[in-house]
């Protein structure tokens, strides 16, 4: 039963941080959007990844 928690608490940490961060890092990376900054990228394993190219995307619009 305590395994089964631990197992548990740990998914969530997981999958709970595989979904704040990219959010975090987009609206960090909005915040700090201008013709010089880099690219967009997400960690390999993030959800979300398909926001890569739209954040990209709305870089090269703004210029």
């Amino acid at each position: 039963m305590v395994f089964n928690f631990l197992l548990l608490i740990g998914t969530g940490f997981m999958v709970s941080h595989r979904i704040a961060g990219p959010l975090y890092k987009l609206k960090k990376h909005l915040g700090e959007m201008n013709r010089d900054s880099q690219n967009f990228k997400l960690r390999e394993k993030d959800f979300f990844k398909e926001l890569e190219p739209l954040v990209d995307s709305l870089k090269e619009k703004m210029k």
